[in-house]
Formats: C-alpha cells, sequence, structure tokens
C-alpha cells in the first residue's frame, strides 16, 4: 500500500466522520427544538 493512496484514504474517513458530526449536531438541534414545542 503506498502512502499516497493510504493518506488519501484516511482523508477520506476523516471527512466521512466531520460529515457524520454535523448531521448528529444538526439531528440533536431538530430533537431539541421539537421538544420545546411539546413541552
Amino acid at each position: 500500500m503506498d502512502l499516497l493512496r493510504l493518506g488519501h484514504t484516511i482523508k477520506h474517513i476523516l471527512n466521512m466522520g466531520k460529515m457524520y458530526e454535523e448531521v448528529c449536531f444538526e439531528g440533536r438541534l431538530l430533537f431539541t427544538v421539537w421538544r420545546k414545542k411539546w413541552i
């Protein structure tokens, strides 16, 4: 496995992780707003 490909793979995994965190954050935000509407 060459270094360039390894670096690209790591970058891809990190990008996916960042995207996942953003989606989770938005999801929590929406859930909080939704919950406040009902309480």
